[in-house]
């Protein structure tokens, strides 16, 4: 895993702990990775145990991320779009994919 500390945007802070979110690359595709910055000044993602198809949690932990896409294009064209929902660039009537 390889998130990119230069791209941790906190959005909670309280004394000394931050939380936030990162950017990540793994193998060419880039996730939204859910971090903690850690005491020891490393940024460390939370993790999850995820439901399998029958709603009970799964025994493995995996990183809390977001998939934005196989390569850096798709990323790019997926995070414009949320902008573009966000700032209302994109109404209720118009298809958004």
């Amino acid at each position: 895993m390889a998130i990119k500390e230069e791209t941790f945007l906190v959005t909670y802070e309280k004394g000394n702990y931050k939380s936030g979110l990162a950017l990540e690359e793994y193998n060419g595709a880039f996730s939204i990775v859910s971090c903690e910055d850690g005491k020891d000044g490393k940024l460390w993602p939370r993790w999850c145990f995820p439901q399998d198809k029958d709603k009970k949690p799964r025994e493995k932990a995996l990183p809390m991320k977001i998939n934005l896409g196989d390569d850096k294009p798709a990323a790019i064209a997926l995070l414009r779009l949320m902008a573009d929902i966000l700032d209302g660039s994109i109404g209720d009537n118009e298809p958004c994919f």
